[in-house]
C-alpha cells in the first residue's frame, strides 16, 4: 500500500519530488528537539550535512530505505524513514527494520501523525 489516510491523517511515500520538503521538515524537527542542548555550530554542521538536498535524495534513492510524509490538513507535519539491510545504521540485525527517523514538526505534537507514520511502517 503506497498511500493511506490513518485517523485523518494522510500518509504518503515520497518521491523525488519530496525532497526539498523532507530537508525542510528535518532541519526544522531536528533543530526544536535537540537546538537547546547543542551548539550552534554543531546543529549547523549537523543540519549542513544531513539535511542538503544531495544527501536526502541519496537516501530517498536507495532501494533498501523507505520514506513517508504525514499530512495533517494538506501540510506536511512528520517523516518516517525506515532501513531495511543493508541500509542499515547497525547490521547485526540482518531480519529486521530500523526506524532512522520518525521526525513530528512540534505544532502538530499530540496529532497522531507520529502515530500514523509507526502504522503505515508496519506495513513494509
Amino acid at each position: 500500500m503506497e498511500n493511506a489516510e490513518i485517523n485523518s491523517v494522510k500518509i504518503t511515500s515520497c518521491t523525488t519530488a519530496d525532497v526539498p520538503t523532507l530537508c525542510a521538515l528535518g532541519r526544522q524537527t531536528f533543530s526544536e528537539t535537540f537546538a537547546g542542548t547543542n551548539t550552534a555550530q554543531d546543529m549547523r554542521e549537523y543540519l549542513d550535512k544531513n539535511f542538503k538536498e544531495s544527501q536526502v535524495l541519496l537516501e530517498l534513492t536507495n532501494p533498501a530505505s523507505h520514506f513517508f510524509i504525514a499530512r495533517v490538513n494538506n501540510t506536511a507535519a512528520a517523516y518516517l524513514k525506515i532501513n531495511e539491510p543493508p541500509a542499515q545504521t547497525e547490521q547485526e540485525y540482518p531480519d529486521s527494520l530500523e526506524i532512522h527517523r520518525l521526525y513530528v514538526l512540534k505544532a502538530y505534537k499530540g496529532q497522531r501523525g507520529g502515530r500514523a507514520l509507526m502504522t503505515r511502517g508496519l506495513w513494509l
